[in-house]
């Protein structure tokens, strides 16, 4: 038995019970029945169709379809409680901690590298660039090199 054939039963929607609103779609309005919403909740969010997702598109795929006092709050307890999206899902906004380099003593005792890629040809038909950075005095030499350079070759080019 599907959640729509209970509500349709339950609220008795053949018997002309049927509440709509001309610029709304239709909704199946569900009676105060806990077993009931836990039950649509479930199909929405729990089930292979449903994905689990976040409270914000459960809540809009359960407000399309159904209609109760509370509805909001009953998606985001349902979906803060769901015991698989806590064990599996990642805490937003959660970044690895930055690490500060050391601050050099000397001047090229410390660089920095960057590629830049995907420029019109020079003469040599050079498309990419190297720049090293000085990080203490920030100074920088940049070196035109081919599309072919690799990790072997960029030592040379300093």
């Amino acid at each position: 038995m599907t959640c729509v054939y209970l509500c349709y039963v339950l609220l008795g929607v053949n018997s002309g019970k049927e509440f709509s609103d001309p610029e709304d779609e239709p909704r199946v309005v569900v009676p105060h029945d806990e077993d009931l919403k836990y039950r649509i909740l479930y199909e929405v969010h729990d089930t292979p169709v449903g994905g689990h997702l976040v409270r914000e598109k459960t809540y809009g795929s359960v407000s399309s379809m159904y209609l109760w006092h509370t509805l909001y709050k009953w998606v985001g307890t349902y979906v803060r409680t769901c015991e698989t999206c806590q064990r599996t899902k990642s805490a937003p906004n959660v970044a690895a901690p930055l690490a500060n380099l050391p601050v050099p003593t000397g001047c090229w005792q410390s660089i920095s590298m960057d590629f830049v890629f995907g420029l019109p040809k020079d003469k040599a038909d050079n498309t990419d660039i190297v720049v090293f950075a000085n990080r203490l005095s920030k100074m920088a030499h940049v070196a035109a090199v081919p599309d072919t350079v690799d990790g072997e070759d960029t030592p040379s080019l300093f």
